[in-house]
């Protein structure tokens, strides 16, 4: 066995026989699409609830004991804070999903550093637009706080035309 060979050539020529295997054998539209789009899902799912659960609780907290409001409009506040946070957090869950997909893309598919990468970053934001576009979600917030603040009134009104 020849052992003159340089070890960054041996890797190059090990990545590009595994790259040529992958497209040629279309495992590479079989297993490292799917399993790297179910990273994305789980990253975007767990970081939704995630921000969800917390800033419901924290802000239905916070409502009732500082600001002594009703209990319906505490939960609406805090429904409408902790969807307009975890829209925001869309950034951070398009990090997430690049970071996951280029470490299983690196560590279980033996792709090169550089598709990887290119690779995580072409999903996170065809991702990131099939989500925009199929939830709306650059109109959401506004129409969201615009209803809230329509029923808020309302509620205002009601308890107001009850206090003597």
């Amino acid at each position: 066995m020849d052992d003159s060979l340089p070890t960054s050539t041996y890797q190059k020529r090990i990545f590009s026989l595994l790259l040529n295997l992958l497209i040629k054998k279309n495992l590479f539209i079989s297993f490292c699409i799917p399993t790297a789009l179910f990273f994305l899902l789980l990253s975007f799912s767990f970081s939704l609830s995630l921000s969800l659960s917390l800033s419901l609780s924290l802000c239905a907290l916070f409502s009732l004991y500082c600001c002594s409001l009703s209990l319906s409009l505490s939960l609406s506040l805090s429904l409408y804070l902790s969807i307009y946070l975890s829209i925001y957090l869309i950034p951070f869950i398009i990090y997430l999903s690049i970071y996951l997909s280029i470490y299983l893309s690196i560590s279980f598919c033996s792709l090169p550093i550089y598709l990887s990468i290119y690779l995580s970053i072409y999903l996170s934001i065809c991702f990131y637009v099939i989500c925009a576009l199929s939830f709306n979600i650059f109109n959401f917030p506004t129409k969201m706080f615009s209803t809230l603040l329509k029923y808020s009134r309302k509620l205002l009104f009601h308890v107001s035309a009850k206090t003597p």
